[in-house]
């Protein structure tokens, strides 16, 4: 016997609230990719060749800065929770380390 999950499913335009788009994106499956900015729902679309090589520099150029500036950390495709109506994951970010005095978990 087949059971119905309880959890409805992203779409995206949905108005949500960080909690309740947690809740619903850890039941998607891997490939699909939706974000959470200011309450609204957005599935993430495919990225091109230009994003990719856009994105590859960038993210040298994040190396840099960070191989240079004590207390920095970068990251690739992780999911960022910022306050009760957001929950992006950006292509790249830069994050102050807790030990230097960051704020972010």
């Amino acid at each position: 016997m087949a059971t119905v999950s309880s959890v409805p499913s992203l779409h995206n335009g949905d108005r949500l609230t960080q909690a309740e788009f947690h809740r619903r994106y850890e039941r998607c499956p891997e490939d699909v990719k939706f974000e959470l900015i200011n309450g609204t729902v957005y599935m993430a679309s495919r990225q091109g060749l230009p994003h990719g090589t856009h994105e590859l520099d960038l993210s040298g150029l994040f190396m840099l800065y960070k191989s240079h500036t004590p207390g920095v950390e970068g990251a690739h495709t992780v999911t960022v929770i910022l306050g009760g109506d957001s929950e992006p994951q950006p292509d790249l970010i830069l994050r102050i380390s807790p030990e230097f005095g960051g704020h972010c978990g």
